[in-house]
């Protein structure tokens, strides 16, 4: 059991500058249940759950180590031989993008045999219920549209492709 940390280019990240280590995980086998509040995956303890898609939930999660607040995408368990292989890909994709509107990732590791990374975590509502609850005008929305696209342009640019891009996503 280990933890991968991102390369952050000189970012303040979770890892408080330590250098990289592995780190071991007490972590259960995978199960289809979404680990409770208050379960260790790695140096994280469990606050709640977020969302879940496709492929992976996300916890809200406190870092034992700094007390701050981050996200856990925890990989659903998959019969598929290559998704493990995808969500890596995705965690090292991420580690590369330097983007005021793309969310940070920090470390990568395993829960059981359940692949995990630690993002940003950003509260707040959907795009289009936050924009409606804000009553933001056309002007704004727009606004909000050119930053998004220039995120997803740095993205491209990177050679990363958001396979679910969609307004409950951002």
């Amino acid at each position: 059991e280990y933890t991968e940390r991102a390369n952050l280019r000189g970012r303040d990240n979770a890892t408080g500058g330590r250098p990289p280590q592995q780190t071991p995980d007490t972590g259960e086998s995978a199960s289809h249940a979404d680990p409770a509040p208050g379960t260790a995956i790695g140096p994280y303890r469990v606050d709640h759950f977020v969302a879940r898609g496709g492929m992976a939930t996300v916890l809200a999660a406190t870092d034992d180590r700094d007390h701050k607040r981050y996200a856990l995408k925890l990989l659903h368990p998959l019969d598929a031989p290559d998704a493990r292989t995808r969500f890596r890909r995705e965690f090292r994709a991420l580690s590369r993008m330097d983007h005021e509107n793309v969310l940070r990732v920090y470390e990568f590791g395993l829960h059981g045999d359940r692949p995990w990374y630690s993002m940003e975590l950003v509260e707040g509502r959907p795009l289009i219920e936050g924009a409606n609850r804000a009553r933001l005008d056309r002007r704004a929305r727009l606004t909000l549209l050119i930053e998004i696209a220039e995120a997803v342009h740095h993205a491209h640019r990177q050679g990363v492709l958001h396979r679910d891009l969609k307004p409950g996503n951002i």
